[in-house]
């Protein structure tokens, strides 16, 4: 079964990135399996982030350790404890929070080059980004417009003086995520269905249903790649049409335990058998 969804990854999906070629190395009939190019082996991860292509992963038990682009281990560090999953870059350095049984939180500066800790504090709950905290809602902003979505299911624009709503949109179950994408939005609701809508007025583009409800989601370009409860892999969905133009596929026993993270040309999963990377043009000889 998965573990708890990143609406998680929201610092992830607010990331813009440039335009690209995917559609072109698709198959024009339809979907194609995207290239596992590389392998991993690790076990029980609890986060996964990137920076400027390196990895960086944290496991049980207090471990952080960075892989290249390739796959290729970089340095391990043992902090003790247990690494909380949300980590984050800030001022070039990598931010982690830790915890033990016998004190408090403890946040923990590291460098990403070389996973050598640079200090620490204890600022409680400093790891944590609002839109991660429980009963926090989804916000994005289109050009001028914050759109909102709420437990109740409905995505509401306004503008940034807190007029009257703009428009109101509802969908059949809590919304998790919403995402500025271009002009449009994209909706992530518990009801199993993705949905795109027009940023100015709120009309429905149109909507995709998946096989349960959604666990992790990332942004590629105009790409989204999501994955579902018990799916054992994702679908790539272009955010323009709706059509599932690809897909990643992982073994029968194996469930994503963390939310994909972008890097230069694909994606990395990480499951129970290991860290993977994906590529959405094919695999380059190491």
């Amino acid at each position: 079964m998965f573990r708890h969804t990143s609406f998680v990854l929201t610092t992830l999906i607010s990331i813009t990135f440039g335009p690209i070629a995917l559609a072109a190395q698709l198959k024009p009939s339809g979907e194609t399996v995207l290239s596992r190019c590389w392998q991993f082996p690790a076990e029980n991860i609890t986060g996964l982030i990137t920076s400027n292509g390196q990895i960086v992963a944290t496991a049980q038990g207090g471990r952080v350790f960075s892989l290249s682009a390739t796959g290729d281990k970089v340095w391990e560090t043992d902090l003790g404890g247990e690494v909380e999953p949300a980590l984050r870059i800030a001022d070039g350095l990598l931010v982690v929070e830790t915890r033990s049984g016998a004190g408090g939180p403890v946040v923990r500066r590291l460098s990403i080059q070389t996973g050598l800790p640079v200090n620490s504090s204890t600022e409680s709950g400093a790891n944590s980004p609002p839109a991660m905290r429980p009963g926090a809602p989804s916000t994005t902003s289109v050009e001028g417009v914050e759109i909102i979505g709420d437990d109740h299911g409905r995505v509401t624009a306004s503008t940034v003086a807190g007029d009257d709503p703009v428009w109101t949109f509802k969908t059949g179950g809590a919304v998790s995520t919403v995402l500025g994408v271009d002009d449009g939005v994209i909706v992530i609701s518990r009801d199993n269905f993705v949905y795109s809508l027009n940023a100015k007025n709120g009309g429905l583009r149109w909507k995709r249903r998946l096989q349960g409800r959604v666990t992790y989601y990332a942004i590629y370009g105009s790409y989204l790649l999501v994955t579902s409860v018990d799916q054992h892999g994702a679908s790539m969905i272009d955010t323009g049409s709706g059509r599932v133009i690809a897909k990643v596929v992982v073994g029968s026993d194996e469930d994503l335990l963390t939310a994909p993270v972008v890097v230069p040309d694909g994606f990395v999963l990480a499951t129970e058998a290991g860290i993977s990377g994906y590529s959405v043009s094919g695999c380059l000889s190491k």
